[in-house]
């Protein structure tokens, strides 16, 4: 059975293989094109405002030692993808990252909370990043 990637698409993302959250997450990043909060700036930066975002909830969750260091992982590379893409490059990104964070046996639910919660917190509130920088009001 020959594989074949839908007309018009530049990429291809078995879908069956991310739950219906997941989904709908990529389709919104898809839909957006402006950049996050987090876009160009330094890596440290960047994965130090996720971890405030999501840090606690990893630690609080009492998770094995290697559990947390993959969890981690996972934001920082979210958080990479998140600071050097937008719109519909940031949702195939962001869909290979899910797989492959699912596949290495993360739980599922969890993983689709963690690139749900920093996305909508890092769209919202450019004003506090502007302020960090030394720009805006």
């Amino acid at each position: 059975m020959e594989r074949r990637k839908p007309e018009g698409a530049r990429y291809f993302i078995p879908k069956r293989t991310l739950s219906r959250e997941a989904r709908l997450l990529l389709d919104r990043v898809k839909t957006n094109s402006e950049p996050l909060r987090v876009f160009g700036l330094a890596p440290a930066e960047a994965e130090a405002l996720a971890m405030e975002v999501v840090g606690p909830l990893i630690e609080g969750a009492g998770l094995p030692l290697a559990m947390l260091h993959q969890y981690r992982w996972y934001v920082r590379e979210l958080v990479g993808l998140m600071r050097t893409r937008a719109g519909p490059d940031l949702s195939y990104c962001m869909g290979l990252c899910l797989s492959r964070w699912l596949a290495s046996g993360l739980e599922p639910h969890t993983v689709v909370f963690f690139a749900s919660l920093l996305l909508d917190r890092l769209q919202a509130g450019t004003a506090a990043v502007e302020a960090r920088r030394g720009g805006g009001p």
